[in-house]
């Protein structure tokens, strides 16, 4: 009898232990599909945002190029930016005015250069949003008739577009029509001594 009393004793208390595990087994099954379920929202929204990402780096890319190529035609150049996301690399190919043929930076003059610098960076700015823009030397190794495009361009941008715009230039500046909306500070000649070091003199 008395170890039938045990053995009753010990069932009640194996069932009372199956029925808490099976219980908390059941919490931890609810974990885990809840787990599981929001693992499944993340790499959803993951993949969506991915692709609106890849998305938005196309549009970027075609409108910057189309923007670029829109620039260089107000000097008669053509040419395109071209961006290889996959190897992370961006190419500009221009043809200046009177060539056939393709051209990288590398092979331009330094005013063709410039020139194409600045139409770049004019489309950069199309797709980028900031308050503040400054351009510093940008009419380097032009001629005059290059450098007076290519302010007629920036300023024509800068009055579109309602930014406030800063440009930084040694060169002169006496062919534009002040305008208003413009401002010009000349800074002064830089005074120059002559200073001597060891019986040379310097110019400082």
């Amino acid at each position: 009898i008395e170890t039938n009393k045990n053995v009753t004793h010990d069932l009640k208390k194996i069932e009372q232990r199956v029925e808490q595990v099976t219980q908390e087994l059941d919490v931890f099954c609810r974990i885990v599909d809840k787990q599981e379920k929001l693992i499944h929202k993340l790499f959803k929204a993951a993949r969506h945002r991915g692709q609106q990402y890849k998305n938005l780096l196309e549009s970027t890319a075609k409108l910057t190029s189309s923007c670029f190529t829109s620039f260089l035609e107000s000097r008669n150049y053509t040419g395109e930016a071209i961006f290889d996301h996959q190897e992370r690399t961006l190419s500009l190919e221009i043809t200046p005015r009177g060539d056939e043929v393709h051209k990288d930076t590398r092979s331009l003059s330094g005013g063709e250069r410039s020139f194409s610098t600045v139409c770049f960076m004019l489309a950069l700015w199309e797709v980028v949003e900031m308050p503040l823009r400054c351009l510093d030397e940008f009419d380097v190794f032009m001629d005059h008739v290059t450098r007076r495009t290519a302010m007629n361009l920036v300023l024509e941008v800068a009055r579109e577009k309602k930014k406030q715009y800063i440009f930084l230039t040694p060169q002169d500046l006496s062919f534009l029509k002040i305008t208003p909306d413009m401002r010009i500070l000349r800074m002064p000649q830089p005074k120059r001594t002559l200073v001597q070091i060891n019986n040379e003199y310097y110019s400082c």
